[in-house]
């Protein structure tokens, strides 16, 4: 059965990490260049941050319009690569800095479905961080299980910053690493229509062999 993940107290459920924004100017200075990063940061209407990035959680509508203020910059295939790598760039900064040294050297000894639903439900507690006023929920079954996010505030076309942050935390800590793949309705002509759930399969790699990015038909 899925668990939903709900904020405790009195935490504020329309805020993200700031990595959001943080690893999107790294990956947009270095793959990019920094007039672009800065015309982005700018388009997006947080120009100041392109230099001096948020130290504390941010509101989730200013990383949606970083995000979407990539897309419209850029070419999709670029705008994917750049989403991707920040994606990768926050991943490798949670592995780094908040999954505890112990849990980076025990979970990859265990089996594999174990890892994966540890790290599951770990995600499940944190997803607050990067799904803000998004719905979370966890699950075990095919493969290595799954994510959703219904109504997530960061969706973008494939979801490759979502993606990478998974496939960097799961591909580290599952032995034999494990990679998500992306199943929505609407991934192809995604509008961050926030009625939906973009859904991820957490899967080998033998499994995600040849699966690539489900491209089912647009929502009528």
């Amino acid at each position: 059965m899925a668990a939903a993940a709900q904020p405790p107290g009195q935490r504020r459920r329309d805020v993200v990490g700031p990595n959001a924004a943080i690893q999107l100017a790294g990956a947009l200075s270095d793959l990019c260049g920094p007039a672009v990063g800065q015309a982005v940061f700018a388009g997006g209407g947080r120009g100041e941050w392109f230099a001096a990035p948020p130290d504390r959680m941010i509101p989730e509508a200013d990383a949606a319009r970083l995000f979407a203020a990539t897309r419209a910059a850029l070419p999709p295939a670029v705008a994917d690569r750049v989403l991707a790598e920040a994606g990768r760039r926050t991943g490798a900064y949670i592995l780094a800095n908040r999954i505890p040294a112990a849990a980076r050297r025990v979970l990859p000894l265990l089996p594999r479905r174990i890892a994966a639903a540890v790290l599951r439900r770990a995600i499940l507690g944190a997803a607050w961080t990067f799904a803000g006023s998004g719905r979370c929920t966890v699950a075990g079954g095919q493969g290595l299980g799954r994510i959703e996010i219904a109504a997530n505030p960061l969706a973008t076309p494939g979801a490759p910053w979502h993606r990478a942050v998974f496939d960097v935390l799961f591909g580290a800590l599952v032995r034999g690493g494990a990679v998500s793949s992306v199943d929505c309705p609407a991934v192809t002509q995604c509008s961050a229509c926030r009625n939906g759930a973009c859904r991820f399969a957490l899967l080998t790699p033998a499994e995600a062999k040849g699966a690539g990015r489900i491209a089912a038909p647009p929502l009528q």
